[in-house]
């Protein structure tokens, strides 16, 4: 997302890897900061295993952060997060 004009006046090239399982865990509770539970922690460890893999941290934070804002639009617990809403955006990112 950044300028192709900007890029070209660096040499320095800077290779971030996708993350891991730990580092999803690590970044979900990083942006979640103990202010909401997931309302099904069996389906939070299958989303971060299997949906999170081969995406970037931005992807999995964004989605993470648009099904909080999904479930306060819906009318929800605003601080329960529905795995069902994640994996969807998860998956609409993958194919989208």
């Amino acid at each position: 997302m950044i300028d192709e004009a900007l890029i070209r006046r660096f040499d320095l090239t800077i290779k971030i890897d996708l993350p891991t399982p730990i580092q999803v865990h690590s970044l979900v509770q990083y942006t979640i900061k103990d202010r909401f539970k997931f309302d099904n922690e069996k389906a939070k460890e299958e989303i971060i295993n299997k949906e999170c893999n081969n995406l970037s941290y931005y992807v999995i934070k964004q989605a993470l952060l648009n099904a909080i804002k999904r479930n306060v639009l819906d009318g929800y617990d605003n601080n329960v997060i529905r795995t069902d809403i994640w994996k969807k955006l998860l998956h609409d990112k993958r194919i989208g």
